[in-house]
């Protein structure tokens, strides 16, 4: 009987016992997307097309996100899943936890917006010893990366006007 006791102001403490069914979908999406913004800041943000021929086929390198600012979206990314999931358990927090979290992805949506937008110019694009870039082309990653963030920012957006209209 004690050990029930215990575990019930256990789950009073923590703010578990806050959803009587189940937390806000918004939420949980929002947490899956600060996953994908973490796991597309590390993975390619340009692919480039060289004037090198290899196997009778152009050259082509990718340049990673975290070369550039892949290492500052990938820290925003994993700091917005902390307040998300600082909201999900503690019972009691603000709207300013999820405003801090939509300001962190507006902050990754423009930033790969503007990557994006201007790829060619991306740190490790042009390196030297490469013969002369044809092309560049957006890789996934940053596509992830801007399209996730994007739609962290909506179902945050939803869930911080859900909470005030209660």
């Amino acid at each position: 009987m004690r050990y029930l006791a215990v575990i019930g102001r256990l789950k009073s403490l923590v703010g578990a016992d806050r959803y009587t069914q189940h937390p806000p979908v918004p939420l949980l999406v929002a947490a899956v997307t600060t996953v994908l913004v973490a796991v597309g800041s590390t993975g390619p943000w340009a692919r480039v097309l060289g004037e090198k021929y290899v196997n009778d086929e152009i050259e082509t390198w990718s340049v990673r996100g975290t070369v550039g600012d892949g290492m500052g979206t990938l820290a925003l990314g994993i700091l917005a899943g902390v307040l998300i999931l600082w909201r999900l358990v503690r019972s009691h927090s603000s709207g300013f936890v999820l405003g801090a979290a939509i300001v962190m992805l507006v902050v990754v949506v423009v930033v790969g917006m503007l990557n994006w937008l201007d790829v060619s110019h991306m740190p490790g694009v042009d390196q030297h010893g490469r013969y002369f870039r044809t092309g560049v082309r957006a890789a996934w990653g940053l596509i992830v990366v801007t399209l996730a963030a994007l739609a962290g920012v909506s179902a945050l957006a939803y869930q911080l006007r859900n909470d005030e209209l209660r």
